[in-house]
Formats: structure tokens, sequence, C-alpha cells
């Protein structure tokens, strides 16, 4: 299976950008409560084209930052295995839902 690099940038102006191969990004705004909506979308358009996710984390020793990340590295996880379920269902010929 192919691998889709992701990239978290962080330039110090209370947003995250997850930046990713195509050119394409998604901002989320960490000022307050972080809600990542958004980035959950573009994953979930990315299931079609059959790819595993990679995130490459910046450093930081800000403590919401490096839990916001971690929640973003859970969910590339759990897309993942999703992934792999679906291809697995997709070989038998059943349908994972």
């Amino acid at each position: 299976m192919e691998k889709l690099k992701l990239k978290a940038d962080y330039g110090g102006t209370q947003i995250i950008n997850i930046l990713f191969a195509e050119g394409k990004s998604v901002e989320i705004n960490v000022s307050d409560d972080v809600d990542l909506t958004e980035l959950i979308k573009e994953f979930t358009l990315l299931i079609r084209d059959d790819l595993e996710l990679e995130l490459q984390k910046f450093e930081s020793e800000d403590q919401k930052l490096i839990l916001i990340q971690n929640t973003i590295e859970k969910i590339i996880e759990s897309f993942n295995q999703s992934i792999e379920v679906i291809e697995e269902t997709d070989d038998e010929g059943d349908v994972p839902f």
C-alpha cells in the first residue's frame, strides 16, 4: 500500500497546518478549543485512494501542541487500520459495513 506523508507545521501563530503531498492543507486553530472536523473530512476523502497516512510532526515543548499532534497521530492510526480492514474485506468479496 502506498503511503501519503502529511506534514504538521506550526509557525507560532496559533495555527497548525497539516500539509498534504498534493499541495492541499488544513489549518487547525489552537488558540481556543481545537476542532479537527475539517481534517477528518479530508481523511475521509482519502479512503477511496487506498493510501496509508503518515504524519511528520514538528518539535514542540508546548503540552497542548504535543497533545494535538498525538491526537492526530491516533486518528491516523485508526484510519490506517480501517483501510486495512477494507482491503481485507474487498479481497474476500465482502462489504465491511
